[in-house]
Formats: structure tokens, sequence, C-alpha cells
């Protein structure tokens, strides 16, 4: 039992990539563009996708426009596939553009292709989109943590829980907006926050909090806990134990994390930070001091996993910051590599002027 106690709670944790995106602060969702071109490249990458559209203006001057979309997951979950385009196709696009009016560059809502057929970008304005489907888990034992979990299937879990077995899940009210957790020095480094040192652009991963996008895998290594999570195949040990002593453990990006069972829930210690850039948040470092504390629990008969994650660091921070997150069990799913390009991923900055978050 005490197996399967650990085996699940760990796996949000190597989930934990909090900037696992680029900011798209240049670009001006307010307004949207047209354009109609012939593909002249098709980058099927990660981070992002790629795709450069030849489009005659009305000088008779070709443009080049690049559209930038998101990850390759995302992107596959919205019915695009590695051969949805290729060079030649004549293609239109409406999408938000650069707030830079010189570049040609937008993120796109829909590209239509001249049979007419529609790539959505953006489910959230796509006119076309079907509500996804309840997703039935068949009931866990409430201590069983083992297999894969991802936050992408929750929503689907709790409608089929509350459609099919009554369960209810109140919305929690609005609270007032929590105060900065920076302390002036955190203030500082984030008002002076340069893009280009995005450890993102080198395709790190990094895990302050739990609560990344991609899925992620529990598995045990003797006594040890080893989460591998889908954006790097990076994994994480779990140290379990009462003789467990980080102190002479080398300092690293991931720490050295200790766990321990206390009332049906996984608590894990994590220190031992080496100082990592924007290991708190996006634009802002974390230091050797940091320390993380995570709490997983499990809930409706082992389906869904709530995570509460707390990080110190007093160099940066003026208070602790607690995080919570879900995770929705999905023993069907198969790890899945997400692969990052560093090409693909330095190639964001080229849109982004440098006055620019």
């Amino acid at each position: 039992m005490k197996r399967s106690i650990l085996f699940g709670a760990m796996l949000a944790l190597l989930a934990t990539t909090s900037h696992a995106h680029h900011s798209r602060s240049h670009l001006d969702f307010s307004k949207e563009v047209d354009i109609q071109g012939r593909v002249s490249s098709y980058d099927w990458a990660n981070p992002h996708i790629y795709i450069t559209v030849d489009v005659v203006n009305q000088a008779g001057e070709t443009e080049h426009w690049l559209l930038e979309t998101n990850h390759t997951l995302s992107m596959s979950e919205r019915g695009w596939a590695r051969d949805s385009l290729k060079v030649g196709d004549l293609v239109s696009a409406r999408g938000a553009p650069n707030r830079n009016p010189e570049k040609t560059h937008m993120f796109p809502a829909v590209v239509v292709k001249a049979d007419g057929a529609e790539l959505w970008a953006s489910e959230r304005r796509n006119p076309n989109a079907v509500p996804l489907p309840p997703l039935e888990v068949e009931p866990r034992d409430a201590l069983a943590f083992t297999g894969p979990w991802t936050s992408r299937v929750v929503d689907q879990i709790k409608d089929y829980l509350v459609l099919y077995e009554g369960a209810e899940f109140p919305t929690p009210p609005r609270g007032e907006r929590e105060p900065s957790p920076l302390n002036e020095a955190g203030q500082a480094m984030l008002a002076n926050m340069n893009p280009d040192e995005d450890p993102f652009l080198q395709c790190i991963g990094s895990y302050p909090l739990a609560g990344g996008m991609f899925p992620s895998h529990l598995s045990w290594q003797g006594d040890n806990l080893v989460i591998r999570g889908e954006f790097d195949g990076v994994e994480r040990v779990i140290h379990m134990g009462e003789n467990v002593d980080p102190a002479s453990a080398e300092r690293s990006r991931l720490g050295y994390s200790s766990g321990r069972i206390e009332n049906n829930q996984l608590i894990i210690e994590t220190t031992r930070f080496e100082h990592t850039t924007w290991g708190l948040m996006e634009g802002v470092d974390s230091s050797e001091q940091k320390r993380m504390v995570e709490r997983y629990w499990l809930e409706n008969e082992g389906r869904i996993m709530r995570a509460e994650v707390t990080v110190e660091d007093p160099l940066y921070l003026a208070r602790p910051m607690v995080s919570q997150f879900e995770y929705g069990y999905v023993p069907n799913h198969e790890f899945q590599l997400y692969e990052c390009d560093v090409e693909a991923a330095n190639r964001h900055l080229e849109m982004v002027d440098q006055h620019q978050p």
C-alpha cells in the first residue's frame, strides 16, 4: 500500500513547468488582420509551429508573413498534423497581428485551405468547436496513485462525475486579488526582465511549482519514486525514508527532494536548489535559499488529484508563494516525449522588439 500511495501523488511534480510557453505581449489581440497567399514553409516543431505565407500586397510586392501557433501537442488536439499543410498550398489566415506594424507576423485564429478546410489554432474563437465529451474513468483505490496524470482532462472527468454520478464541484468564491509575493529585489528583477534570458529558449524546463501543461508518469526505482515528465523527459527522484539527509546532496536545478506520507497525503520537501534563471516565475530567478513543499491527495475515488505547493525564497519573496492545482488520471495515456527544438524556440525572439516584455 505504501508504494501505491507514493506512486501517484508524485506525478504532478514533474509537470511543474511554470513558464513552458513564451510571452504573447508582442501581439495585439484587440485587432485582427486577414492575409491570403501561398505557403512557403511549414515547420512542425516545438515549442511553436511556424508557417511562412508569401503574400502579394497592393503594390505588387511579396511579403513574407510568419504565422506562429502553439506547440504540437496543443495543435494536434485541435486537429492539426505534420502533413496538414505543404509548400505551395494556397491559404487564407486571420489572426492577431504583431504590435509592431512593420513586422509581418501574426498568431492565427484560423487558417483556411483552398478547399475550404479550416484549421483552427484557437478553440476559444472557433465557432465550430464541439465541447469535449465527458471522460469516464473507473473508480480506483483512494490511495492508488499509480499511472499517468495530466491537468488537461480534469474538466472532462468532472463533467462525467456530475452527469452520471451526481458529483458537485462548487465554484470557489472569487476573493480579492492577492498582493504580489515579491519583495523589493524580486520586483526589481521582474521590472527589468529580459526575454532573451528565458530558459525555454534553450529548451530548458524549470520546476518551481506544480501545474505544468504536459502529462507526467510515475515509477519506482528501488525505494525511490521517479517522476518523468513529457516536456523533456527529465526524471525527478523523490527519496523516501526516515533517514534521508539532503545536506550533502549537490545543488541542482531540480534540487533534492525527500518525501513522506502523512494522513493519506504525499508531502515532498525540496531544498538544495542552485541559483536558477526564472526559477520562481517568468522573469524572476530563484536562489539557493529556495525551499519548496508540495502536498498531494486524491479525491473522487482516485480519479482527480489535488496539489498545494508552497515556495519560500527570502532573497526574492516577501512571503511564501502558495499555488493549487488539479490533475486527472489518464490510464490509457502512453508516454509521448515533447521534443523541443532550440532553433524554433529562439525564432520567437525575432518577432519581439526589445522594449516588449
